[in-house]
């Protein structure tokens, strides 16, 4: 069952909004509905989220993601290029 939401928002972006909507072929109420959407999803997300300990958070980072650039490279190598770099 829907409900009615009365907006009060100044004249520039309801004219923007309506705009963006007629773009996007959807309705200004739809585009609502989905941001709304959107941020109960988001904070479901954040709900769910295993709370880090202040070291793990320190660790965060310490190792650097170069897997995406090493495409082909195995874990172990991976690592051991990381361990040759510190080291060196």
């Amino acid at each position: 069952m829907g409900v009615t939401l009365h907006l009060n928002i100044d004249k520039s972006v309801w004219e923007q909004t309506q705009l963006i909507a007629q773009e996007q072929g959807k309705t200004v109420s739809e585009m609502i509905e989905n941001h709304f959407r959107a941020m109960i999803q988001s904070q479901k997300q954040k709900s769910q989220e295993i709370p880090l300990s202040p070291f793990v958070r320190d660790l965060m980072g310490s190792i650097p993601d170069t897997e995406s650039n090493l495409n082909d490279v195995n874990e172990r190598e991976i690592i051991h290029a990381h361990v040759e770099k510190k080291h060196s």
